[in-house]
Formats: structure tokens, sequence, C-alpha cells
């Protein structure tokens, strides 16, 4: 198949016509040929073969030649091939290539080199284009400023909807943007070229190759008309000048209709401006709320954020807000900056900047960074939020005010419920449990103060049973849950305020370092721990607190009943060693008014050694605390052990009102000492005889009615029950005192024979004498917690000599008890002691007891410990002296 890039190969010759085999005529003298027959034998050549034989000759000259031409053909491009090339070389079609001369050089390997001249003309005119607003102004005399003023208007970026304001249909053609041409060759105009290609023959076509080429002549500039497009003009043609007014006229008219409109669209743009800068500043007006995200850009890390409108300044583009995470709604940091709008853009601009000192510690994400940073916002009509730092990307979408309301309520929902779990009055029951040895201890803890939406709280917890104890605790309710976690109800507890009668395994003496409580409320419980407890307290009922009420006021009665001026109580004071000694106490006094008091410590080992306290007592705690006052009488010889009996020293104790003993430590660094003065059932909760079936109740003791008769009287179910006398006297020396003079305090406890004791006897330390009984009259019965003793009578105390003489008797009880026992004859007695030089009694045989005088002429006896079962003697100091016997099971 012959390559369609080269020219035709020449058509192939036709062959001539096959000649006849020569043959001689009959005759001939020519030879034969060197094939045929010999010459003699050839005949002469006929006139028709002659013919034939010149025709052949001649096609063999003319194959010979078209050999020759196809030859040169092979080795040369024909004219015709070449002038195609150029013309295609022109790359015009009004431009033609009219004659070719070339010269060619074969150069072997199927390659020619080709120099040529070639005669090149135009066949249309030929223009050029000059510029449209030079010639509109300088030949036309067209307005060049109105021009560029049209321009302009059709240039805005609103100028569509202006034109269609305008009523124009569309944008009419700018004249200056046209086509104005002028002529630069006329048609026909011819010029030569010269140069040289390079032609090669390739499957029996010619290819060809530009090496150089070189005008001769005058060039022919300028392109045809058709090449300026469809809409030209020709600079000079009438018609065409007409046209091209007509054109700019048009358009100056479209000009002046597009600069109408636009001032009424610039208004309307204006109105328009306004309504949405008004509508979009009613987005951020103060106590809008935006709820979104903020995500971190290196890792996608997202993080729920709030941002809170707080003021807008119209004047001076200033606004205000609040940015808050998902902590908490208290915690919020502020921002400032401006906003503006752009002319076009709907959307509003923030810039809202925050500096390092509005950074809250521990609030979180954003409120709790260091650094100071500015994000640029834009916010849409549709109320949507968003900016972008280098570090994160915001997103955030404008809620309605119900929405609002919910977000502020959702974030306050942890705070709002711990501060309503720990309002003031509020009780909760449960227990702390140690988390080193997991024992549980029943507990209750009371809010009792809650201010400043709860910056300050103020609780205590307190024992459920047993003696009563109380620690103080401060805290605060946190606002934020970055801070607080699930635990926003914080306490403290300080070790000073540790009750050091308690081991540290109690969370009552716990002292090893402060407490932090952290609780939490779960529903109506609270749960929590700090380092060394668990706390699962649950809120105390109505019914529950009823009953704590009557509990408590139930502690004071007691605690009233107890701790009272007069009141003795007998005990023992231990210390870690196990050694034990009796001791006693006494209220020696109590002021109400600011709830303090004075009690004496006194040593039943040894007469005369006490030490004497003050200090300040709570009924709600039951606790009394008490320091030295440095009175008292100690003995440094080593007898006693007691420290503050043998040491001149002062001292610090505790004491705690239990239900049945008053508890208590000696507060010294050395060693430890605990008190314990067991209390009657008498002076705890309901006294026998208040339960006495049908008993007349005196309104102002809470006791049955008292006898009106002279005696002594014991207290039973049954009522007052009188106590007999059974022939009590003072015996001495195994002797018999027939004398009726008896008690503690008589000048003379009688004498044998009616004489009196001898200096010696009145002063010797032990013993002086008994009281005996030796009567069968019946004698009641009552348990040992439960003895309560009325003596109706005048007792006659010290007299002023006496008292002068001995201030110490101004302490000693003109009614007092002691036990008995009972010598080989079956009689019951009990020893009278020296107290002062002519003066005996029971002294530290006494049994503790309260005396008290409700009404003139009655003394009430009550015992403030148990009594042993036995036999017991009651002496009184009286006008009369006298001595009674009661029985204890």
């Amino acid at each position: 198949m012959a390559d369609p890039s080269l020219p035709p190969r020449p058509p192939s010759r036709p062959a001539g016509p096959k000649l006849p085999a020569p043959t001689a005529p009959a005759g001939s003298s020519f030879p034969a040929p060197p094939d045929g027959p010999p010459a003699a034998s050839r005949a002469p050549l006929a006139r028709k073969t002659k013919v034939i034989l010149a025709s052949g000759i001649v096609a063999v000259v003319l194959l010979a030649w078209g050999a020759l031409a196809w030859q040169r053909s092979l080795s040369r491009p024909g004219n015709g091939d070449l002038r195609a090339f150029l013309a295609s070389q022109l790359g015009s079609s009004s431009l033609v290539v009219k004659g070719v001369d070339q010269s060619a050089t074969p150069l072997g390997d199927g390659q020619t080199r080709v120099a040529f001249t070639a005669d090149i003309r135009t066949v249309d005119t030929l223009y050029t284009q000059i510029p449209a607003d030079g010639y509109l102004a300088d030949q036309l005399h067209v307005d060049a400023r109105g021009l560029e003023k049209t321009r302009g208007l059709f240039a805005d970026p609103n100028a569509a909807k202006i034109a269609s304001a305008a009523g124009l249909a569309g944008f009419p053609s700018d004249p200056a943007r046209t086509s104005v041409l002028k002529v630069a060759t006329a048609a026909g105009a011819s010029t030569g070229l010269q140069g040289v290609v390079m032609a090669r023959r390739v499957s029996g076509r010619w290819s060809f190759s530009l090496e150089e080429i070189h005008p001769v002549g005058l060039p022919l500039a300028g392109q045809p008309r058709a090449s300026f497009g469809t809409s030209t003009y020709v600079a000079g043609v009438k018609a065409d000048d007409d046209a091209l007014r007509a054109l700019a006229t048009s358009y100056l008219a479209a000009g002046d209709r597009m600069a109408a409109a636009r001032t009424r669209y610039e208004a309307q743009l204006a109105a328009e401006r306004a309504a949405r800068v008004a509508a979009l500043l009613a987005l951020v007006k103060p106590g809008t709320l935006y709820r979104g995200t903020a995500i971190r850009q290196y890792d996608q890390h997202t993080w729920p954020v709030f941002l809170e409108i707080t003021g807008v300044n119209a004047d001076t583009a200033e606004v205000k807000a609040r940015l808050r995470n998902d902590g908490g709604w208290s915690d919020a940091r502020e921002f400032t900056g401006t906003y503006a709008s752009v002319d076009g853009d709907d959307t509003l601009r923030l810039s809202l900047g925050t500096r390092s000192d509005q950074m809250i510690q521990g609030a979180g994400p954003f409120l709790g960074d260091t650094g100071e940073w500015t994000i640029p916002f834009t916010l849409d009509s549709q109320g949507v939020l968003k900016g972008q730092t280098s570090s994160f990307v915001y997103r955030l979408t404008r809620l309605s005010g119900a929405e609002a309301a919910a977000v502020k309520t959702e974030l306050e929902a942890p705070f709002a419920a711990a501060l309503e779990a720990s309002r003031a009055g509020l009780v909760y029951h449960g227990a702390a449990v140690s988390k080193r040895s997991q024992a549980s201890e029943p507990i209750l803890l009371e809010f009792v103060r809650q201010e400043n939406d709860g910056a300050l709280l103020a609780a205590k917890i307190e024992t459920i049973d047993g003696v009563h104890r109380q620690r103080s605790l401060q805290g605060t309710v946190e606002t934020n849950v970055y801070r607080g976690g699930d635990h926003l109800i914080r306490l403290r507890m300080s070790r000073q305020d540790h009750d050091p009668q308690v081991s540290n395994g109690s969370i009552f003496g716990f002292d090893w370092n402060d407490l932090t409580l952290m609780m939490r409320p779960e529903g109506n419980q609270l749960v929590g721990e700090d380092a060394s407890f668990t706390y699962r307290l649950t809120r105390a009922t109505p019914e529950y607190l009823a009953r704590l009420s009557a509990a408590k006021a139930e502690a004071h009665r007691r605690f009233a009943s107890v701790i009272r001026p007069g009141a003795v109580y007998d005990g023992t004071v231990s210390d870690r060693s196990g050694f034990a000694t009796s001791l006693r106490v006494r209220i020696l006094s109590m002021d109400t008014s600011d709830r303090t008091l004075a009690v004496r410590f006194e040593s039943r080992v040894q007469y005369g050694v006490y030490h004497e306290m003050s200090g300040t007592y709570d009924e709600d705690s039951g606790l009394i605390k008490l320091g030295s006052t440095g009175k008292g009488v100690f003995n440094p010889n080593g007898v006693l052990r007691v420290p503050f009996f043998s040491q001149n020293a002062t001292f610090q104790a505790v004491l705690a009102v239990g239900k049945t003993a008053i508890g208590g430590q000696l507060q010294i660094w050395s060693d430890s000492w605990t008190f314990n003065f067991p209390v009657g059932a008498v002076l705890t909760p309901a006294a026998a005889a208040d339960a006495a079936a049908g008993a007349n109740i005196d309104p102002t003791t809470g006791l049955p009615a008292f006898p009106s008769a002279q005696g002594a009287y014991i207290l039973t179910d049954a009522g007052w029950k009188a106590l007999p006398m059974n022939n009590a006297k003072v015996t001495y020396d195994a002797l018999e005192v027939t004398s009726q003079t008896l008690g503690g305090i008589n000048a003379l406890l009688g004498a044998l024979n009616g004489r009196q004791p001898s200096q010696q006897d009145q002063t010797r330390p032990d013993k002086l004498a008994s009281l005996t009984f030796d009567g069968s009259d019946p004698v009641p019965v009552v348990r040992g917690d439960q003895v309560r003793i009325v003596y109706i009578g005048h007792t006659v105390p010290a007299s002023a000599e006496m008292l002068g003489k001995y201030p110490q008797l101004a302490d000693y009880p003109a009614v007092e008890m002691a036990p008995t026992h009972t010598d080989g004859e079956g009689r019951r007695q009990a020893d009278l002691l020296r107290i002062v030089p002519g003066l005996a009694g029971f002294r530290q045989n006494r049994m503790a007891a309260m005396l008290e005088t409700p009404k003139p002429d009655v003394t009430l006896l009550t015992c403030t410990g148990t009594l042993p079962p036995g036999t017991y003697a009651l002496s009184v100091s009286s006008d009369k002296p006298e001595a009674f016997e009661l029985n204890v099971r």
C-alpha cells in the first residue's frame, strides 16, 4: 500500500507491441542472425516487415527514454509536490504559490537536498487591527470617558442584577472591544521566497522538511478579515463607521440606564444590608448561647464547648462573651473582641480573644489553659458560628431560649445535685469503713451551714450509739467536674479535732493526718471516701429525724441529769499497763450561760488528796473538756501513781457522758490514763418509780409526791417506802454506846457511859467507831442501779465555828450512805472514820451520790452509781441524828 504522505508514483509506461521474429524473403542477400539460419539462406525484408521493424526500434527508444525519466523522478521531487509543501507552510488560504524553480542534489539513502525559488501571491485583501478606543475617540469623536464609565458599570459584581433592574435584556457590546481593521496588503500582491528543503522518498511518496527560507522582496503583511472574527469594522469605510458609531451610542445609552438603576439598587442594597446586619446582630444579643465542638487538629480529639454572648456595644462594635466546657455552668472564661459585617456577605465576623489572667485553675480544657489566644469566628444567618485557629476548629450552633435553659440545667445538674445534697439541716446516717481494717463504724453526718452557693460548708459527724462523740468538718461544693470529678462535695476534717480517747481505727480518733472527704450524691445517698475511710450514707427521713431529735433531747436530759452541781461519781482511772485505782469525781459548779463547769477529782486511796479542774461542756456531743485550775493537794511520795494526785503540774482531761457511764481520758504526753465512772439507771432515761402505776407525780420534780412525815424513804416501783431505823446506835471499842448522838459530822460520836472520847481517840486517823443495826424490822429491797432516797426533816450543817476551823466541812454531806458488814452476832455495822478532830463519818466509804433540796426540809439523795448487792446504812445529821437501813439486791 502506498504511503499517502508521499507524492503519487508516476504511472507505468505500457509495454510496446510484441514484435514477431524477423524472416528473410526468398533470395535475400542479408546474412541470417546468429541463432537463425545462415545469411545466405535469408530472404530480403518485405515493406510491411520493414515498417514493423522501424516501429519496434522507435518503441525501444521511447522505452529507454521513459526509463531514464522514471529514474530521474525517483531521485528528485516534482514541482507540484514541492509547491504543495510550500503552500502548506504559508498557513493561509489567502496566499498561493504560483511558480517554483528547484535545484535538486541527491544525497543518497533516499534523501535529496532541494534549493528552491517560489513566487507567492495574495488571493484576498489582508488587514491589521488598530485600537478601537483610539479610533472611536480620534476619528469618530465618541465620548471616551463615557465609555469607560459605562464599562465600569457593567464590570460591577452586581451588574447582572443592576442590568435587570434597568430593563436591559443583557450586556451590550463594548465598542472599544470590537475589531477595527485597516488594509495592510491589497489582493493580487506578490513576493518571492527562496530556501532549502530536505526531501525523502518513502513508500513511493515524497516527504519534506524545511531547512531554511528567506523572503525575496517586500513581505505580504496582514491577515484575512475573517481571521478577526465575525464582527469587524474597516476604518474609513462609511458603512462600518456609521455602524460603529451607532454601537457606541447604544452602549452609552445603556450606561446611563445602568447608572440610574445602580443608584436605586445601591439604596436597596443598603436597606437589605442594614436588615441583614440587624438580623445577624440579633443572633449575638446578650444572653444568646451557642453550643458546639472544638476539634483539635492534630488528632481530631473533640470537646464540647459553649459560648455565651454577654455584651454588645453597637457604637464601638465591641462584643463580650464567656466560653464554657462541659465541666459545669459556674466556671466560664471571659472573651472580648469586635464584630464586623462585609458588604455582600451574609455573615458577621467576630474576633474574640482571651487573656492569660482569665485562666481558671483546674477547670478543664480551654478554661484552665494558661495561654492567651484569639478565635476568628464567622456567623451566618442560620446561626452557625465557625472559627479556626492553628490548633482547633470550632463549630457551634445558636440555641433557642428553651434549648439554652436546658443546656444550663444540664451543665448545672451535678453541682445542683451536690448543692441540694449538702443543704444545711440535712442529716445522713450510715457507716464509715476503715480501708485498713474494713471495720465499719456507724455515724451521723449533719450539714449545719451552707453559704454562697456552696462555697462554704460546715458539717459534723457524730456517733449513733454509745458515748456521744463528734468531729467538725469544713468544706465546699465544687462547681466543676474537672476539679471535683463525680465527688463535688469536699469536706476537710482536721487531725487536731480527733478524740484522744478513741483509737486511730475509729473515724473519731483518727489523727494521722487531715482527711478530705470526697462525696457524691446517689439518689438519697451520699457515697465517697477519703485517704483512710469509705462512706455510704442515707438521707434521714422525717421519721428518722424525729427519733433522732427525741434521742438528742433525751441525751440533753441525760446529760443534765448526770452533770449537775453536787453530783458525785465513783469510778476508776487506769493506765496502759492495766493498773487501776479508785477515785471520785465531784461536780462543784456549773454556769449554763457559757456552758462552763468546775470539777474535783478525789483519791479514794488516800483521803484528802484531790485535783480541781474547770472547762466547758457540750450537751450535744456529751463532751466535757477540762484543764487544771491550780487547786488541789497531791502526794509526791510515790504511794499514788495517778499523775494529778502525785505531781504538782497542770493537766488536761476530756470526759464523755454515755448511757451508762462517764468515760474519758487524762491527756499527758508520757502516758495514757482512762477514766470510767459508772452511772446509775435513775440518772438515765426513766427511773423505775416513773412507771409506778397510779403514782401521784410532783410536776416540779417529776417524781411521786414526797411523804409528809419525818423520816427516810426509798423509791420503789410502788412509790415511796419508809426505811426502818432498826435500833441504830453508835458502838465504840466493841462496847455499846447508849448515847443517841449519831451522824457523820456531829460534834461527838457518842460517849462511853456518857464520857467524851479522849483527844487521842478523836485524832487517830482510822476507825473511831461503828454505826450498828441490830433491829429486826423489815428492810425494803431495791435494785442497785435505782437507789433514790428522800429524807423529810431538817438537817444540821456544820457550825460556823467548825467551818472556820475546818473549811473542808463545807463539802461534807449532811446525808450519807455506806455499805455495812455483819459481825459475829449478826449485827449490821458501818465504820465511822475520822473526818476532822472530833468528827467522824463514812468518809471514803460513802457511796457516790447526788444531794438535792427540791423543797424546804426535803433532802433527795440519788446514788450515781450502781450499788453492789448488800445491806447499807443511811446517816442523817439532823436535830436528832438518825440512821436508817436498806437492802440492795
